[in-house]
Parts: C-alpha cells; structure tokens; sequence
C-alpha cells in the first residue's frame, strides 16, 4: 500500500505526517526537535482527515485560519497546522501519546509546537490536494 506524507521543517526539528487509506485513514506523525523525538500511528476517521486536507489547502490560499485532525481513539496524537499571526507565518503543533499497553499509569506525552518557513504549506497543500477535492 503506498504511502503519502508531508513534512514540516525548521532548523530546530521536523514534523512528518505519512498516511495511507484502508477505509479510514491510518496516520503516523513523527516529531525531532533538538533531542526530543516522538512517534504515534493510528486511524484516523476519513471525513476529518479529507476536511484536514481541504483547510491545508485553504490555508494555503490564504495564510489564515487552521487545519487539524485527532486519533479516532480520542488521546493517541492530535495535530494542527495553523496561522501564528496576522502576517502569513505558519506553525505545527500537537501531541504524541506513546501507550505502554499495559495496565500501568506508564504513557509518555510529546507535546510539540514548530514554526516554518510558510512556503512549506504549498507542498502540503500539493500532496493533500487530491484528498480535498
């Protein structure tokens, strides 16, 4: 099954988000930034990652507003791509949740928040368009 991905970057990290499609959509984020990295996959539900998919192209456009999509088990990862300011420049934040699968209080939380280079979201856009159309 092939795979699809964007990618967020600056010169302290990266936020790389691949999907596939099996009837939902099954997501992975993987976040690096200077020393701290994490990972979650999971599925998320088709109709809030398409609408994730069309509001990354809206931005595009516009420089505002805000794309997001969340696990469909509520706690696994949440991300969202939106505007920072009034004048164009962009972020990538979210959460990473690392389940220990076991009944032990042992899950690890990533929080992230990474700015970058706005012309980044027209690759995104690209990659996602065909989803949003």
């Amino acid at each position: 099954m092939a795979t699809d991905a964007i990618e967020f970057s600056s010169d302290g990290g990266k936020v790389r988000i691949s999907w596939n499609f099996d009837g939902d959509y099954l997501v992975a984020i993987e976040s690096k930034a200077y020393g701290f990295r994490g990972h979650a996959d999971g599925h998320v539900v088709l109709d809030e990652f398409k609408k994730f998919a069309v509001d990354v192209v809206a931005l595009a456009k516009s420089r505002k507003g805000q794309a997001n999509f969340s696990s469909a088990f509520a706690g696994f990862f949440d991300v969202t791509v939106r505007s920072t300011d009034n004048v164009g420049h962009l972020g990538v934040f979210g959460s990473l949740i690392g389940k220990s699968g076991t009944n032990l209080d042992e899950d690890q939380m990533l929080q992230f928040s990474l700015h970058f280079e706005p012309s980044q979201i027209e690759d995104a856009a690209r990659a996602l368009s065909r989803l949003a159309s």
